[in-house]
């Protein structure tokens, strides 16, 4: 049931909507994760969190 409502029209107008609130934001996924993507994937999320820290400071 919760795969189910993470996807479809409802759950990419509120991913839309996300994207919208910054100027400078990005969307990625991890496909083949859980809930816990930081255990199930770490190297997404090391590289999330690392593309991340690169755009924060060209801003800054």
């Amino acid at each position: 049931m919760r795969a189910q409502q993470a996807t479809g029209e409802g759950a990419e107008r509120r991913r839309r909507g996300w994207l919208a609130l910054s100027g400078n934001s990005n969307l990625s996924t991890a496909a083949r994760s859980g809930h816990y993507i930081y255990t199930d994937q770490p190297d997404v999320a090391v590289k999330a969190i690392e593309n991340v820290a690169k755009r924060a400071t060209r801003q800054g």
